[in-house]
C-alpha cells in the first residue's frame, strides 16, 4: 500500500511541469538530441504530452515527457479507439503496473515493471 502511495506521489510530482506548461505535440515534430527529445529549433528538451498516430490518423498512443524523456503515464489504443495498454514510464523505461486489455475491454495481462525490466 505504501509503495502505491509513493508511486502516485511520484507521478503527480512528474506531471507538475506538464500541468504548468500544457504542451501537446505529435511525435513527428520531435527529434532525438543526445538521448532526449527536442522540438526542432528549441534548445531545451521537450516537456509535455506526446501523441503517436496510426497511418489512418487515429490516435495510437499518448505519453508524458519530462525533460525530453518519457516520464509518467502512457496509454496506447487499438485503431478502433479502445484502450489497449496503460503503464507508467520513468526515464524512458516502463515502471510500475502495466495493464493490457483486449478489444472487448477485458484485462488480458497485468505485469509489474521496474526500470524497464518485467518483475512479475
Amino acid at each position: 500500500m505504501l509503495k502505491s502511495f509513493f508511486t502516485v506521489l511520484l507521478l503527480v510530482f512528474l506531471a507538475l511541469p506538464i500541468l504548468a506548461d500544457g504542451r501537446t505535440i505529435d511525435i513527428t515534430k520531435l527529434g532525438n538530441v543526445n538521448g532526449r527529445m527536442h522540438v526542432s529549433g528549441e534548445d531545451k528538451p521537450y516537456t509535455g504530452k506526446v501523441l503517436f498516430h496510426y497511418p489512418s490518423g487515429k490516435l495510437r498512443q499518448e505519453a508524458v515527457f519530462v525533460n525530453g524523456k518519457a516520464n509518467g503515464p502512457t496509454t496506447a489504443y487499438y485503431e478502433s479507439g479502445k484502450k489497449w495498454m496503460e503503464f507508467n514510464n520513468k526515464n524512458d523505461n516502463a515502471h510500475g503496473w502495466m495493464t493490457k486489455w483486449d478489444e472487448n475491454g477485458k484485462v488480458v495481462e497485468k505485469t509489474y515493471w521496474e526500470n524497464g525490466k518485467k518483475i512479475k
